[in-house]
């Protein structure tokens, strides 16, 4: 179950990577938003992206550890902007960013077990 559940999180947090890229490419900033910013969350969707197909590769090695905390802690960041800017943009903008933290979030809650430490096999 939890390793279903870890790859479905990592799946969710892949999916949300893309639409990051994609959305800030495709989607006009808000006027108040500062010049590049659209290119600062597609860097970070990217940042986002990568560490986790690294982990599909890695799985339970030390790196796919590091790789899958790399790849949450550019999740959050990623999610986490577009909030600042919440009282400038279009309600319907606002909406989506707020749904897709809270994405964020349940794909981080999934993927916790591939954060922790192996276990090791007591004989």
């Amino acid at each position: 179950m939890s390793d279903s559940r870890v790859m479905r999180g990592a799946i969710l947090l892949v999916v949300l990577a893309v639409i990051d890229i994609v959305g800030s490419l495709a989607l006009p900033a808000p006027d108040a938003a500062p010049p590049g910013s659209e290119w600062i969350g597609a860097g970070l969707g990217v940042l986002a992206l990568v560490p986790v197909l690294a982990w599909f590769g890695l799985r339970g090695s030390a790196g796919g550890r590091v790789a899958m905390w790399i790849a949450v802690v550019f999740r959050i960041l990623s999610a986490l902007l577009p909030i600042l800017g919440l009282g400038e943009m279009p309600v319907w903008m606002a909406v989506v960013s707020v749904l897709l933290l809270a994405l964020a979030v349940v794909g981080v809650v999934m993927v916790r077990p591939a954060l922790g430490r192996r276990a090791t096999a007591t004989a």
